[in-house]
């Protein structure tokens, strides 16, 4: 692993630690069926596919509510497929007609085919547009930034939370008595 790698990783963590979650999870990105729209997830080619596997049916890998179809079975299963299916939660202004363009295909918060792969020619999650084959990618894209100052440059239609250690707060007195040394 090189310095652009370990740079790209470094970029990648700090997106999630600034509030952005992986590209490739966007619901708007994959039917409600769990059919593949924008990606090809391919489960069997995973670290860990057959050990996690192990034991259960083929409906309980593929089906509907299967280890590889949907991420909430998948994290009660314990599945490493959490980190490629779409998440459940969130929404997005493309929710129900997104397509290929659509999607930040620089994005740094976008896995790259060969992340969690079980072999070194063996690829986990690619663009189903042509079978492409997704590559590292290792600066943050200006659709990452834009997103990242859309969560902390717009204003809130709620009051910021005050902090605890703010001596403003109501529960300030509270907050010194059951944490000192904190304030």
């Amino acid at each position: 692993m090189g310095l652009q790698e370990h740079i790209g990783n470094i970029a990648h963590e700090l997106g999630h630690a600034w509030g952005l979650y992986h590209e490739h999870q966007n619901k708007a990105f994959w039917a409600a069926d769990g059919q593949q729209r924008v990606f090809v997830f391919q489960c069997e080619n995973m670290q860990g596919f057959a050990a996690a596997t192990r034991g259960l049916t083929r409906d309980e890998i593929w089906g509907a509510r299967g280890v590889c179809v949907d991420w909430m079975t998948a994290v009660h299963a314990g599945v490493p497929s959490t980190e490629f299916l779409p998440l459940p939660w969130g929404h997005s202004i493309w929710a129900s007609y997104a397509r290929d363009e659509d999607v930040d295909w620089d994005s740094i918060m976008l896995y790259s085919s060969k992340i969690g792969a079980n072999a070194e020619d063996a690829y986990v999650l690619m663009r189903r547009h042509g079978q492409q084959v997704l590559e590292d990618n290792v600066v943050p894209s200006a659709q990452d930034v834009q997103g990242i100052r859309h969560l902390y440059e717009n204003r809130l239609s709620y009051p910021r939370t005050m902090l605890l250690n703010d001596p403003r707060n109501p529960y300030y007195s509270n907050f010194k008595r059951f944490a000192p040394g904190c304030t």
